[in-house]
Order: structure tokens, then sequence, then C-alpha cells
């Protein structure tokens, strides 16, 4: 596989899971691994471990202990 092939599916498996609540498909989590692609992604997209959907990393909360949403975050604060 090139690097546009490479970048292409790479961008396909952003679009694919950001704003889903999908698990990841296990050939795609290899596909990342193979290519050294998983802190690329972190550097996009996480998986909060709250809600279970992916999300911009810039939505992440500032809470280091676990991977969690702003929105998440706030939900449990404001209780």
């Amino acid at each position: 596989m090139n690097q546009p092939e490479i970048e292409a599916r790479f961008n396909g498996i952003i679009e694919s899971m950001q704003g889903t609540c999908m698990s990841m498909d296990p050939e795609d989590q290899e596909f990342l691994e193979n290519n050294d692609l998983c802190d690329r992604l972190d550097e996009i997209m996480f998986n909060c471990e709250t809600c279970g959907w992916w999300a911009e990393a810039s939505e992440q909360s500032e809470q280091e202990d676990q991977q969690t949403c702003q929105e998440c975050y706030d939900d449990a604060n404001s209780e």
C-alpha cells in the first residue's frame, strides 16, 4: 500500500468513526498498528470511556485518569 492509499484509508477510518459509538473494526485497528498511526489517531479523536462515543480530541476533558469527553465530565460534576 502506497502513502496516498494509507492516507485515504486513515481518513476513511476517522470519517466513519468520529461522532459515532461504533466499535472499531479489528482490521482497521490492525491497519493503524501496522502503519504506526495509533498516536496520530489519538491526536485527532478519542473514544470516551463514559459514553462510548468517538469525539474530536479537542472535546476531551482535562481529567487525566480516564479519557472522557467534556460533556460527560460536565454531567458527572453537575450532579
